[in-house]
């Protein structure tokens, strides 16, 4: 229903991991997503305390939002393997990105379900709880369920993104041809006005030539009124 009514697609994702947190009990959820040209994983959103949270944010200012990508500890996993991966107790992991931020929020357990786009896994979802969980089948379905909803919701952000774009620039294309065609054709009356004039010189014809050359000059005032406008 909240993507039904829902005028602004940047807003899709902040409703998607509304309703992570909230169907599954969970404390918060962050979103990452693999850089494949530096092949580490890039920060990109986290929903807590009911806002959505960019990297811009300043409480992000402190945190590390660019994560490695190598197997020595759990997240990367769910690249390779395209299936969750549960961190049931940070406290007693291995020291790992993140984990005293996350431990400063009373996080304990976290669910990571892959985000599938194309056939491949392009980020990660990392859905938080302030107790130590274990998940039945049905809710791991339902996590990844509503992960795939997130991925479509930044995948048609990002098309949204893009039509934006593609839609400045066809307008801008549009105005530069409109004031090309507005220019070169008033240009070419001042050019046709004055070779008309000279014809008429030629002819002897004083007074038809000071008619020219007096349209000439009107549409030359012309042309540098629509230019400046």
């Amino acid at each position: 229903n909240a993507l039904a009514m829902e005028t602004a697609p940047d807003r899709l994702l902040e409703h998607v991991l509304c309703a992570i947190t909230t169907q599954l009990g969970a404390h918060s959820t962050s979103v990452w997503r693999l850089d494949d040209a530096s092949q580490r994983i890039l920060f990109h959103s986290s929903y807590e305390a009911g806002n959505l949270v960019m990297p811009s944010d300043p409480s992000m200012s402190a945190a590390e939002l660019i994560l490695p990508f190598e197997n020595e500890w759990s997240w990367p996993e769910a690249f390779h393997t395209g299936e969750p991966v549960i961190m049931e107790d940070i406290r007693v992991m291995p020291s790992f990105p993140w984990q005293a931020r996350l431990v400063a929020l009373g996080v304990i357990t976290i669910l990571v379900t892959p985000m599938r786009i194309g056939g491949r896994v392009d980020g990660l979802n990392g859905i938080r709880f302030t107790s130590r969980r274990s998940f039945k089948h049905e809710e791991l379905e339902l996590a990844l369920a509503m992960t795939n909803q997130a991925t479509l919701s930044m995948h048609l952000t990002r098309l949204s993104v893009q039509s934006r774009d593609a839609a400045v620039v066809a307008e801008r294309n549009r105005m530069a041809r409109d004031i090309h065609d507005t220019l070169a054709q008033g240009v070419t009356g001042v050019i046709v006005q004055l070779e008309a004039s000279v014809d008429a010189r030629q002819r002897g014809l004083a007074s038809e030539a000071d008619q020219h050359v007096g349209r000439a000059q009107g549409l030359a005032r012309e042309s540098l009124t629509e230019a400046r406008r």
